[in-house]
């Protein structure tokens, strides 16, 4: 695969490399989007780790990974645990441990949390597929899934995945089980092309079906419906 089958987001450039496998292409994305074909939102956007934490974005679903800075703990860095070792760090009967940069709490089972002040609900909150589960409230988990899937315990296939989207189209993973253990998805057509795949292109006024009383417009970026009163879509299609 090659810059020339469109396969990085159409927000994204698409920079042809020397390669020895299929893949010759890197797709450059911009701050918002992460994934080797730019098709994921950047969930490190909006800086959820405190206290100069690293953030990693973690696929499809709202998740991420912070580094934290030494001293500090948490999933988002939010907790200062100090520098050192001493009786007061960890909670429950937990062992601290450190590692020459950081200090970290091994909880005993049953436990969790930075300092193992929570009692665990993890061992409720089962993830399937390889996903691993992070305890990030009291009362309250979530799954990290494995490349590939989604869905709030891992239990979807992420439809994303597959690449369905065409022509550099954005895929967008919805949480929702069909009844064939995909997720359902919907693909962002960049300018110029429509249908499920974005695989359909707009080729001119000729070809778009705007209704006899709306107007149909040549832009740049492809034909274009003038819609009446709160009508609204490429075709509008929407009101």
């Amino acid at each position: 695969m090659s810059c020339s089958d469109s396969p990085c987001h159409y927000l994204s450039t698409c920079q042809q490399i020397s390669n020895t496998n299929s893949i010759n292409y890197k797709c450059i994305c911009p701050d918002y989007l992460t994934g080797d074909r730019c098709q994921y939102t950047n969930n490190c956007q909006k800086k959820p780790c405190y206290n100069q934490g690293s953030c990693i974005s973690l696929g499809s679903q709202n998740n991420f990974m912070c580094l934290c800075q030494p001293g500090y703990g948490h999933y988002d860095c939010s907790i200062y645990l100090g520098l050192s070792c001493n009786s007061n760090v960890c909670l429950n009967g937990g062992t601290c441990d450190y590692n020459n940069t950081n200090i970290r709490c091994i909880c005993p089972t049953g436990f969790a949390g930075t300092r193992c002040e929570w009692n665990s609900v993890c061992s409720t909150n089962t993830c399937l597929n390889g996903g691993t589960c992070r305890q990030i409230a009291a009362t309250m988990a979530e799954c990290l899934c494995a490349v590939g899937f989604t869905g709030p315990t891992c239990n979807l296939r992420d439809s994303c995945a597959n690449f369905p989207c065409k022509n550099g189209a954005g895929c967008k993973t919805l949480l929702t089980d069909a009844g064939t253990n995909w997720s359902v998805y919907l693909c962002v057509c960049p300018p110029g092309f429509y249908g499920q795949n974005c695989d359909t292109a707009i080729g001119s006024c000729a070809n778009v079906l705007c209704p006899s009383y709306k107007i149909c417009n040549e832009q740049s970026t492809g034909p274009v419906c003038t819609c009446p009163g709160n009508q609204v879509g490429t075709f509008c299609q929407y009101g």
